[in-house]
């Protein structure tokens, strides 16, 4: 299973998986010495379950953009082009009419092939992880879900098929059935991390939830700042915040060169979202997961702190 795409984390069933794989196997029980982290990857918290949006969630909004850049590009250069030839070889203004609606039909055909792997999709594939079931149900590509036991989840770090120091590692979770080395399925737990100690750290948050319970996972967290994804599509100040985040700047100089950057980037993922669907748990999931009216572990984005409400 090595060399997953790193824009397009999906897996194929019954791919086989290979000794380092297993060798980098995460136990349920094991406790890590990491602080635990959540890295901006919860939609809601609370001592029944937690939800998380999938790891590609981030990145959204990427391809689009630099799809319509290119496009446009090309389309201004192209533009002086059509003028001049369209004139030297059509005499009728029907003709030029019909020439020009071919080309710019072209360009339009172009962009959407380019960017449709974020258009017209969920807004995102969400995971839950329910502590008084013990349940792992993971939202997928085709809007069904998969719900398997968190105890039967062969878990181990998956790395990214670009290799070097800024290989993506992520958390992946292999359901099997029979051998070790076939999984029927995978499926990524959580967000974003940047680097290997920063995804065990998330590891360690998940696993000492299902395991040890909400305090222990907030215990190096003071404030959650929650995604509003299950309030509907996410508003554009969001994708601004996971932007700002998925990109980051180690100082105020490549920030100010980023920033324009990240605006596009939001722009163009906030076109995307309003083509896409929101995911909808089913009810009968959606029974198992009712929250204690006395919990004291309740946290969406309604309780972030302000500035980060989102409007909610």
């Amino acid at each position: 299973m090595q060399g997953i795409p790193n824009h397009k984390l999906q897996f194929k069933p019954d791919q086989r998986l290979e000794d380092d794989e297993l060798a980098r196997q995460l136990f349920q029980n094991d406790h890590l010495e990491f602080r635990p982290r959540y890295w901006g990857s919860l939609i809601k918290f609370n001592s029944t379950f937690l939800e998380s949006p999938d790891v590609v969630y981030g990145q959204q909004g990427w391809l689009t953009m630099w799809c319509g850049v290119v496009v446009i590009a090309f389309l201004v250069a192209g533009t002086s082009s059509y003028t001049g030839l369209s004139s030297l070889i059509f005499h009728s203004n029907t003709d030029k009419d019909i020439f020009g609606l071919f080309f710019y039909l072209f360009f339009a055909i172009l962009f959407s092939l380019l960017a449709k792997s974020e258009f017209f999709k969920y807004t995102h594939m969400p995971v839950r992880l329910n502590r008084k079931t013990r349940m792992v149900h993971v939202f997928r590509f085709d809007g069904s879900v998969l719900s398997v036991p968190w105890d039967e989840v062969f878990f181990n770090i998956g790395l990214g098929r670009y290799k070097g120091p800024f290989q993506p590692t992520f958390i992946a979770g292999h359901v099997m059935e029979g051998s070790k080395r076939y999984p029927k399925e995978t499926f990524i737990l959580g967000g974003h991390a940047s680097g290997l100690a920063a995804t065990l750290s998330l590891w360690e948050f998940f696993r000492r939830y299902m395991e040890e319970g909400p305090e222990s996972a907030l215990e190096d967290t003071p404030q959650l700042v929650c995604l509003p994804l299950d309030r509907g599509k996410e508003p554009f100040s969001a994708g601004m915040t996971v932007v700002h985040r998925e990109m980051g700047s180690p100082n105020w100089f490549l920030g100010t060169i980023l920033f324009p950057i990240r605006v596009l980037q939001s722009c163009a993922r906030w076109l995307a979202f309003r083509t896409c669907k929101v995911p909808v748990w089913p009810k009968e999931i959606e029974a198992t997961c009712t929250i204690e009216p006395d919990d004291p572990h309740v946290h969406d984005v309604t309780t972030n702190p302000p500035g980060y409400r989102f409007g909610y």
